[in-house]
């Protein structure tokens, strides 16, 4: 997970800010984690996927050596960027136009 995480803190260094990072299933989590460097205006979980839930891991094809480091438990705190978490398939319009409000708050 600490791969995902300096991935996406690196990517986030090249945008301008401010910056909403937004996340999908394991990605939500790198998201959480990367959120801690990157200091957004705004994140975005989409279908965030906790490992605890047997029935995503058949449907999801994630990396087994972040499964575990998953299972072991991780600690992450709450960001203090404003959070929009969606739990089902979302609109990515709506989740986009959310992203871009949120952000343009934060100026």
């Amino acid at each position: 997970m600490l791969n995902y995480e300096a991935a996406v803190t690196c990517d986030a260094g090249l945008e301008v800010p401010p910056l909403c990072l937004v996340g999908r299933g394991m990605g939500a989590l790198a998201v959480l984690l990367a959120a801690r460097r990157v200091l957004p205006a705004a994140i975005a979980l989409v279908e965030p996927w906790p490992p605890e839930v047997p029935s995503a891991e058949a449907t999801r094809p994630e990396s087994p050596l972040a499964l575990e480091e998953c299972r072991r438990g991780l600690s992450v705190p709450r960001p203090d960027a404003p959070l929009l978490v969606v739990e089902s398939a979302a609109d990515p319009y709506a989740v986009s136009a959310w992203a871009r409000s949120a952000s343009a708050r934060a100026m």
